[in-house]
């Protein structure tokens, strides 16, 4: 391949030059430096960045990184205000625990723990836990906002 034609991310921005071949920068995790000898240490130099390397015109990228639990949550939120029988209403958060991983199937996202988007969750609605009475139980329900216009 031609060295003119390669791309190279760095920090999640792409350098202009021709896509025959896309690259990007990543940081090294710490335990591919780490050494395998406990009781030897190890002088820490410069280490090189690591660059990935994928064909633009036949493969996708690979991921730049997991969304965040708030990006999660506010998918969450777009999701169920763009239904009108939903916005407007309460949500139990049990009937939201049990659908959020469909939303991360439909996205091609992995699912984060419940607990972490539903706070990021809360605080998008309002800040607050709301709970309503279900069976004779006291269950947590989101608020779901309408969708500002």
């Amino acid at each position: 391949m031609d060295q003119a034609a390669l791309k190279i991310e760095h920090d999640a921005e792409l350098s202009p030059t021709p896509s025959s071949v896309a690259a990007s920068t990543l940081a090294e995790p710490a335990s591919a430096t780490a050494d395998l000898n406990p009781k030897r240490r190890r002088r820490r130099g410069k280490s090189r960045p690591l660059v990935r390397v994928w064909l633009p015109d036949l493969e996708e990228p690979p991921p730049s990184g997991r969304p965040s639990a708030l990006e999660h949550a506010q998918r969450l939120l777009d999701w169920l205000q763009s239904d009108p029988a939903v916005a407007g209403h309460c949500v139990l958060a049990a009937d939201l625990a049990r659908i959020y991983p469909t939303l991360c199937g439909e996205l091609n996202w992995s699912p984060r723990p419940w607990n972490t988007v539903a706070k990021h969750l809360r605080r998008l609605t309002g800040g607050r836990k709301h709970y309503r009475w279900v069976d004779g139980r006291r269950l947590c329900a989101y608020p779901i906002p309408m969708r500002a216009t």
